[in-house]
């Protein structure tokens, strides 16, 4: 009797929770699709639940899914790891009435020093000059590109895909409205 117990235990404890198992057949669809038109289906299922996810604060559920595909088919896992990270990365904003779709860019720096690795507010002459590179060198000409002029370093960023979706939110909204001015 004590043994079936246990067994029952641990079989609950493989179900996942709804919202878990929509995010794995959705992505399982996707790494499985056999057409372009089928790709799109299962490509709009999965951003929905994940932006609807991400949105609420419900990640465990993004979680238990990434976890139980990462154990069952590499493939699934690929697809739904690239979904979370471009929702959690991407935002529509609207200000006055107009959409604005924004994406998240963190441009890492890689510095070799004996000394502590600087973080904190970048000068705004030098921020000014970034921008004008990036605006220059890196985006389409009708893109429109906010610096937000502050040094992160790795323990200040969002360690949860939630968090950083309400950052790029944050920073959508400050960029398209003009006051990216400092850090958020």
């Amino acid at each position: 009797m004590k043994e079936h117990r246990h067994a029952r235990a641990r079989e609950r404890k493989s179900h996942l929770a709804p919202d878990a198992e929509k995010l794995v057949s959705s992505a399982l669809g996707l790494a499985n699709s056999g057409s372009r038109l089928e790709d799109r289906f299962w490509e709009a299922q999965l951003s929905a639940r994940v932006d609807r996810l991400l949105e609420s604060g419900h990640v465990q559920s993004v979680y238990d899914a990434l976890d139980r595909l990462n154990q069952t088919d590499g493939e699934a896992y690929g697809v739904l790891i690239e979904a979370v990270e471009e929702s959690a990365e991407t935002v529509s904003v609207e200000v006055d009435g107009e959409r604005w779709d924004a994406l998240l860019v963190a441009a890492p720096l890689v510095v070799w020093t004996r000394f502590r690795i600087p973080s904190g507010p970048i000068p705004f002459d030098l921020a000014q000059t970034l921008s004008a590179h990036w605006q220059a060198h890196a985006l389409a000409g009708a893109a429109r590109f906010r610096l937000v002029p502050y040094l992160y370093s790795i323990d200040q960023l969002p360690r949860d895909f939630g968090e950083l979706r309400r950052l790029a939110r944050r920073l959508a909204q400050a960029a398209v409205s003009g006051q990216c001015r400092g850090s958020t």
